[in-house]
Order: structure tokens, then C-alpha cells, then sequence
């Protein structure tokens, strides 16, 4: 976060950078199978559900965008 996200959101004007407790690089890619987390490093989490990290992404997502666009008509 500190050498990519947080960097980067510095150069950027008016950027926020915000995380997401129990992220970890692979959060935010499909939700693994049975046998996927079995045997796959990219499967292991840091310890919240991908389904809930997804969810708390979009909502994030939602919000930025009726910050920034206003209400939907």
C-alpha cells in the first residue's frame, strides 16, 4: 500500500487512497473454489471473505460516484 496505492494517490490532485481491513493482493479476484483454497497460495486470504471484501469495494465504488456525479435522476 505505502510504495503503490498510497504513492500514487499522492500525485494524483484531490485523490484519496483508502484500504480495506483484511485485503490482501488477491482480495479482489473470483472467489476460489473448495479445491481452489485447498491448493492454491492465491486462494489464501488474509482473513475476511472475498464475497464481503467484494461487496465493501462496490459500496465504496457507489459512494465515490455519487460524491462525485451527484444524484441519479
Amino acid at each position: 500500500v505505502a510504495t503503490n496505492a498510497e504513492r500514487l494517490a499522492g500525485k494524483i490532485f484531490d485523490a484519496k487512497a483508502t484500504t480495506i481491513d483484511g485485503a490482501a493482493h488477491y482480495s479482489f479476484l473470483n472467489e476460489c473454489t473448495p479445491r481452489g483454497r485447498r491448493f492454491l497460495p492465491i486462494c489464501k486470504d488474509a482473513g475476511a471473505a472475498r464475497a464481503d471484501l467484494h461487496d465493501r469495494a462496490a459500496t465504496l465504488a457507489i459512494e465515490h460516484f455519487r460524491m462525485a456525479l451527484g444524484p441519479i435522476q
